[in-house]
């Protein structure tokens, strides 16, 4: 008689069937092997399948570090690798065909917050993580978090874009950034 996972009961009389001791060993060493395995966080936003591992695209994988609480929503924000448009205006960028992309996902209960997003190709981009904590849709430096790739001293100033921006090959890179907070 065969049972899942490939154990053969072996016939012990009229009682039944029972396990030969080989097999309760095997499958037990399965289990406790299998239960090793640490699975991987899931990765949230809009653009998740972008970083799945048969994907096709460029992506940035985000590993957030550093979150104040679980309120709000996280943002994602692409921009082109130049001072004058980045963190600027992102419907002059759309209209004016330059990068921007955004991906915007409410923050997991716990674990940790991996988002990807998706890019236009390889190429140098600046990046920049938001953890939207009030109901306001925009950015307030006494309460929301903020951060960037390579994580740069912050200042009352946004970051040079040399000091943020990343060349990014085809495929998914990770990228670790670390929210900062005004208080």
């Amino acid at each position: 008689c065969r049972l899942g996972g490939g154990a053969v009961a072996a016939p012990q009389g009229n009682d039944g069937m029972k396990f030969g001791s080989d097999w309760v060993v095997a499958g037990v060493a399965t289990l406790v092997a299998g239960a090793a395995v640490a699975q991987p966080s899931p990765i949230v936003g809009s653009d998740a399948g972008a970083c799945a591992a048969d994907a096709r695209d460029t992506a940035a994988l985000i590993d957030v570090g550093g979150l104040k609480d679980r309120s709000g929503v996280m943002r994602i924000e692409l921009y082109p690798d130049n001072n004058n448009e980045f963190l600027g205006d992102r419907h002059k960028l759309v209209a004016e065909g330059k990068t921007f992309r955004r991906v915007e996902t409410p923050l997991p209960e716990s674990g940790p917050v991996r988002v990807c997003i998706k890019l236009p190709g390889p190429g140098r981009y600046a990046i920049a993580v938001i953890h939207q904590r009030g109901a306001t849709r925009s950015f307030t430096f006494s309460k929301d978090g903020i951060g960037f790739p390579n994580n740069p001293k912050l200042f009352l100033s946004k970051p040079d874009v040399s000091k943020v921006a990343m060349t990014f090959a085809s495929g998914v890179t990770t990228v670790p950034v670390i929210l900062n907070y005004k208080s």
